[in-house]
């Protein structure tokens, strides 16, 4: 897929200084953690067409799903995933339409198979598809891509369950706060009987709470329960 492929438009030399960013939430992701991400322009345009190839570490991450935005004529066979790692998309209208800022081009629904930021994991390839866009005036402006700032892209709060579990030792409970908060934690055996509690305030952001190894002296189930405002996440963890 190329530029020079389609009807009206012929590969040239973009000028940087015209170009156009998209736009991603640079949202930290625990493992296992999955988040539907939208994809935007900075800036308000009048296209008639756009090629990009978004590539990934698919070691690191998995799109599970891609949701087109508003664009007539934008479906799912607009995209395509040729090999591990790469989303290409390609969108052609036979009428100018407008993009908004303020509205999806496309939502990504992203798994992190390790904890990760998307910054780190996400890039715009250049190689084989050149990232366009076509105006209304049959010009080809480059787009790029940018991301926007973490405090931007910190969703609701969320608790995960405890990881590793069974555990030989010790656990933790992955969080994602989207602003400071009071954080309570307590184990207790089946009986319902507390052995372990804490409190802390932990500030927006990603998290890792730490179940202590010495609080389950001996092999057998017990259960957790954290609270972090009025999210609220409860599980059974199995000591080895």
């Amino acid at each position: 897929m190329d530029c020079g492929a389609a009807p009206g438009f012929a590969s040239q030399d973009v000028d940087d200084r015209s170009a156009a960013s998209l736009t991603l939430p640079d949202a930290t992701l625990l493992a296992d953690e999955t988040l539907d991400v939208p994809l935007r322009i900075s800036d308000a345009a009048e296209w008639l067409g756009f090629q990009m190839s978004l590539q990934f570490d698919p070691n690191l991450l998995e799109i599970e799903a891609v949701t087109p935005g508003n664009l007539a004529g934008m479906d799912e066979s607009a995209f395509a995933s040729p090999r591990p790692g790469t989303l290409n998309a390609v969108w052609f209208s036979p009428v100018v339409q407008r993009v908004s800022p303020d509205e999806n081009l496309v939502s990504l629904k992203i798994r992190a198979k390790k904890a990760l930021r998307l910054s780190e994991a996400i890039s715009l390839a250049k190689e084989k598809i050149a990232p366009e866009a076509y105006t209304a005036g049959e010009a080809v402006q480059k787009l790029n891509l940018r991301f926007t700032e973490r405090a931007e892209a910190i969703g609701e709060t969320a608790i995960f369950h405890a990881r590793p579990n069974p555990t030989s030792a010790g656990s933790r409970v992955p969080l994602r706060l989207a602003q400071s908060e009071n954080i309570t934690a307590e184990l207790t055996d089946l009986s319902g009987k507390r052995l372990w509690f804490n409190q802390i305030t932990l500030n927006a952001g990603t998290h890792l709470l730490e179940i202590p190894a010495s609080e389950m002296p001996q092999s057998g189930v017990y259960v957790w329960r954290v609270q972090a405002g009025a999210a609220t996440m409860s599980g059974k963890l199995v000591k080895l």
